[in-house]
């Protein structure tokens, strides 16, 4: 599936990784994947997040998280071969759910986007973003415009 990844959406996942691991996490857990979108300041994602008062900050304090640094990621394919740390049931659904949010709006590829709608259908993020004060529903309708804006 990542072959089908832009360099955006490579990059939100491999924060994912580092902020896990950043937090000796067992897994790569869902919020570590949304921590990844935030921190991707040029997305689209991380527009819509933050007008809808989910920010790095709010999750980290909710979630009762360590705020760590991370580093620059390499390319995907290198960082998840051979004993690398797992994708959550969580996160593998996620993934899931962005693939197929990218063939639903015909895109030849996944991106960062994708990857916060996928995030976005998953339980646990709609209890959390619900719990910042936005939801679900609202920040994809968001998404999907402007991604439909852009095209």
């Amino acid at each position: 599936m990542f072959e089908l990844f832009t360099d955006a959406a490579e990059a939100v996942v491999l924060h994912g990784i580092d902020e896990a691991q950043g937090v000796a996490a067992k897994e790569i857990e869902p919020v570590h994947l949304l921590l990844g979108i935030m921190d991707f300041t040029d997305g689209v994602g991380a527009a819509v997040l933050t007008g809808e008062g989910v920010n790095r900050q709010s999750v980290i304090n909710k979630l009762g998280l360590p705020d760590t640094t991370t580093k620059k990621p390499g390319r995907i394919h290198n960082r998840l071969k051979g004993g690398a740390m797992q994708f959550s049931s969580g996160s593998q659904q996620a993934l899931q759910a962005a693939e197929q949010q990218a063939l639903q709006l015909q895109s030849p590829t996944i991106t960062a986007e994708h990857l916060l709608l996928g995030l976005l259908q998953g339980t646990e993020m709609q209890e959390l973003v619900s719990t910042l004060g936005s939801s679900a529903d609202a920040i994809s309708h968001s998404v999907k415009e402007k991604l439909d804006g852009a095209g």
